[in-house]
């Protein structure tokens, strides 16, 4: 039972740093966002399919970002981390209910 606590524990320390990460101000790079947006993904455990529709844009373009090809214009990068913020503020809500 230990060891369910403490996964969780690093769950909500991980979707607390992610939501940090995300709420970043100004500027960033292609690869930057990359990085970013694929440790979103991956913390935030979605699958291609749930990506696609909570950002709207198609597999392959999903599939670009991840990969480092291409990245959103400068403009929609802010769009695309607050649209997954709020996955992440959602999620921690559900780990941890007030």
């Amino acid at each position: 039972m230990t060891r369910g606590i403490d996964l969780e524990s690093v769950r909500i320390e991980h979707l607390n740093s992610l939501i940090s990460e995300l709420s970043v101000a100004g500027p960033i790079s292609n690869q930057m966002f990359s990085s970013i947006f694929v440790r979103a993904v991956k913390t935030l455990e979605l699958d291609e399919v749930t990506t696609v529709r909570m950002i709207g844009v198609s597999r392959p373009t999903i599939w670009r970002w991840q990969n480092g090809e291409s990245a959103p214009a400068s403009l929609m990068k802010p769009v695309v981390f607050e649209t997954l913020r709020r996955e992440a503020m959602r999620k921690l809500r559900t780990r941890n209910p007030l």
